[in-house]
């Protein structure tokens, strides 16, 4: 017979304990790294104009960011009540008389594109803010990762490219508010003029905050993309290095048969671990330390193409949009360019504001797919630079020949490239065929409109 046993009876005290313990451990502590430069600048101008809900602390060499619960939740609310008035704007629009309409036109076309363009800007500010806290988590972890990485190939990076960066960050950001500023007080004097309802162009200006929202989303994502373009430079550059190694022979032979060669004490990727040759560009180390080498940078090079899986799962969606927003801008600043050059209105309303919106379009199109293509550039580049360094050195060394071949096959496995929802592959061919899909759309409205006139 078996007897049950009496249940045990925590005291008080340690239920309390117990409970406050478990509580610690299920809050986990808020993640955070450390940024610097214009990407610094890009993330507090986001953060102050409602793009990321972060914190910032002073530190030695930059900022401390984290991401602020209380930001995102008046952030979301502010996305909310800029959505409710541009739908408001457009609903009151469509009550006024169609020769008195604003932005929708009497034509059908002329409405469907309006619509389709707030739609698409609005889409992309929501976007950014309605996910900035697990955008802004997803960062901060990709760049510690990435500061893992630099730490461990020696990567301080180039101050000079950082101010230049800061330089173009603020040009973007400048020419954009001017840019639409301007556009914003033509479409004002023009409403006053034609005795039209300038309520409603007020409540319009949520399409530009939108827009100027979109673009601090993107900037981020360039910046970002940069900084894991640095890092795969970094691999390159070591490789650069190791192609001009002279293996030493002397005191190896019983380091041939480690299979695992533990990561040695001196770092091997300073040049005061290398024994400078009077030559100036050769280097002498021991085989062992040359194949510690070649799996750090294996090891970092697929850590590298994690973070752009990452990245490209994080912002695909946002990345599609701008794409379709820019192409869409790209045809129709041309074609309105026309239009009122034709109806015979001045030369800032006609020639400047549409040009230099066009010129921005493009700078938005470049700092989206540049990036891409320098970093997908570089891991090419690894590949190349990784088949010289096999030639020379996998014949003085049976185990290093192994690591360079492991490392070889990660470079054709690991194939990752950036692109948007997998659709499209952000590069130069991208933007090529963008070009190509304006032009032919440009044509195409021009002949239709020469016809609707005839």
């Amino acid at each position: 017979m078996v007897v049950p046993q009496p249940p045990y009876i925590v005291p008080r005290g340690r239920r309390a304990i117990a409970s406050t313990t478990s509580f610690k451990m299920l809050r986990s502590p808020p993640t955070e790294c450390l940024v610097g430069g214009a990407l610094s600048l890009v993330l507090r101008i986001s953060r102050c104009a409602g793009v990321a809900p972060l914190n910032f602390t002073a530190a030695d060499a930059g900022w401390h960011i984290v991401v602020s619960p209380p930001l995102d939740v008046f952030q979301r609310v502010f996305m909310t009540a800029l959505n409710l008035v541009a739908l408001a704007a457009l609903i009151l629009d469509f009550q006024e008389d169609p020769s008195k309409s604003i932005r929708l036109g009497e034509s059908a076309v002329t409405t469907f594109v309006w619509i389709a363009d707030l739609a698409l800007v609005l889409a992309i500010a929501s976007l950014a803010v309605y996910r900035g806290s697990a955008r802004m988590e997803k960062l901060i972890r990709l760049l510690r990762d990435l500061q893992k990485i630099n730490a461990d190939l020696n990567n301080t990076g180039c101050q000079k490219m950082e101010k230049i960066g800061v330089i173009a960050v603020t040009s973007i950001l400048l020419s954009t508010l001017m840019v639409q500023f301007a556009d914003a007080y033509i479409w004002f004097q023009y409403s006053i003029d034609k005795g039209y309802n300038w309520s409603i162009v007020i409540m319009y200006s949520s399409y530009y905050i939108g827009n100027y929202l979109g673009l601090l989303a993107l900037l981020q994502w360039g910046f970002v993309t940069l900084a894991v373009h640095n890092a795969a430079a970094a691999v390159n550059q070591h490789l650069l290095r190791l192609h001009h190694v002279k293996l030493k022979t002397g005191g190896t032979a019983m380091l041939e048969v480690n299979l695992s060669p533990p990561k040695p004490v001196v770092d091997c990727f300073t040049e005061r671990d290398y024994d400078i040759t009077p030559s100036g560009s050769d280097f002498a180390a021991y085989p062992l330390q040359v194949q510690s080498m070649v799996r750090r940078l294996a090891s970092s090079y697929g850590h590298i193409g994690e973070l752009m899986r990452q990245m490209n799962e994080t912002n695909g969606t946002i990345i599609m949009a701008i794409l379709m927003a820019s192409f869409l801008h790209l045809v129709l600043n041309p074609y309105y360019t026309f239009l009122v050059l034709n109806a015979g209105d001045s030369v800032l309303e006609a020639v400047v504001v549409p040009l230099c919106g066009s010129f921005l379009q493009i700078a938005v199109l470049l700092v989206t797919v540049e990036p891409c293509h320098w970093t997908q550039e570089q891991r090419e580049t690894t590949k190349f630079l990784l088949s010289r360094v096999t030639v020379r050195l996998a014949p003085k060394s049976t185990l290093l020949a192994r690591e360079l071949k492991q490392f070889a096959k990660q470079t054709v496995l690991s194939n990752i490239k950036f692109s948007a929802l997998g659709v499209l592959t952000l590069g130069r061919p991208l933007v090529a065929s963008m070009f190509g899909g304006v032009a032919t759309y440009l044509v195409i409205l021009m002949q239709f409109h020469a016809l609707t006139n005839h």
